[in-house]
């Protein structure tokens, strides 16, 4: 069956019912249809630059120990493409996008751990659009100022979530 898409806000929601079950050609369809359906209301689309994702998950990117995975099923993060709940063992990528603030170990608040989402996911979002699909924030191209940049803050977004764990991780021994 077809897989319905409404627009709201400038957002896209897809009822929870309909991802279930979802192939990997499923979600290349519906991440087709979201760019198609935006390249009609914003200017030109284009793909991340593939050296930079590379080097994106080369630096930002992570197997999520049970403890990492707890913490981010605590604040309640999924993927943004597929929409599944991040487990132990997922291979995640963290984006360079997303103010982390000073939070509590389990803050419901997406933004205390960045965006991230399955690396998979991610990179077949990113082979049609440069955009965060969270933020719409584009990563940079290859110039070497903007890309060292934002490399950078990807990778402290990792190591603040591999913190984040540790506490909790430390706390649940204590208790």
């Amino acid at each position: 069956g077809a897989i319905e898409l409404r627009f709201s806000n400038d957002m896209v929601t897809t009822p929870p019912y309909l991802i279930i079950g979802l192939t990997a050609a499923d979600i290349e369809m519906v991440i087709s249809e979201v760019d198609e359906a935006a390249a009609t209301r914003e200017e030109e689309i284009l793909p991340a630059d593939p050296a930079i994702v590379r080097q994106l998950e080369g630096v930002a990117s992570c197997k999520l120990s049970s403890h990492e995975a707890l913490l981010l099923q605590r604040s309640r993060l999924e993927c943004p493409i597929c929409l599944a709940p991040f487990a132990a063992g997922h291979s995640i990528l963290c984006l360079p996008c997303g103010r982390i603030e000073q939070s509590h170990v389990g803050s419901s608040s997406e933004a205390c751990l960045g965006h991230l989402g399955h690396v998979k996911c991610l990179k077949a979002s990113f082979a049609r659009r440069a955009g965060c699909p969270l933020c719409r924030i584009n990563l940079p191209t290859s110039s070497e100022g903007a890309a060292s940049a934002a490399l950078g803050q990807a990778k402290r977004n990792l190591q603040h979530l591999k913190l984040q764990a540790e506490l909790l991780q430390s706390m649940s021994k204590a208790s």
